[in-house]
């Protein structure tokens, strides 16, 4: 290939690539339309606007979703409302340590049934 030749491939490329007229005319008038973009983005009035607009949407989320979870009906479920009276608290409580209780024991006797087959096989080997 002769430079001439690679500089008439070139020029033909050039000319397929180029932009039609219109599409030319067409940017130019899009272009300039637009509102200018002002590039400082946190006016205050802005900012303060926009963290309104998501807090009250997470709100709102947050809302919903604990209805459609659980919902509120202190009527139908007093279990919402139990940590307010104190006699129903000690009572847990104390049948809470019992139950703790309880399960130590049964541990320390699964341990010690445990401990006991263990041991009786290493004595029959």
């Amino acid at each position: 290939m002769s430079r001439d030749h690679l500089l008439e491939n070139l020029r033909s490329l050039k000319k397929a690539l180029e932009p039609d007229a219109n599409f030319l005319r067409y940017s130019k008038k899009f272009i300039l339309a637009a509102p200018p973009h002002d590039p400082y983005v946190f006016h205050t009035k802005n900012f303060l606007f926009h963290s309104f607009k998501l807090a009250m949407g997470l709100g709102l989320m947050s809302l919903v979703l604990f209805i459609i979870v659980g919902g509120f009906n202190p009527k139908k479920n007093n279990d919402l409302l139990a940590s307010l009276n104190e006699k129903a608290l000690l009572k847990e409580s104390a049948n809470a340590t019992v139950n703790i209780a309880l399960d130590e024991i049964r541990y320390r006797q699964q341990l010690e049934k445990n401990i006991a087959i263990v041991i009786d096989e290493i004595i029959t080997q």
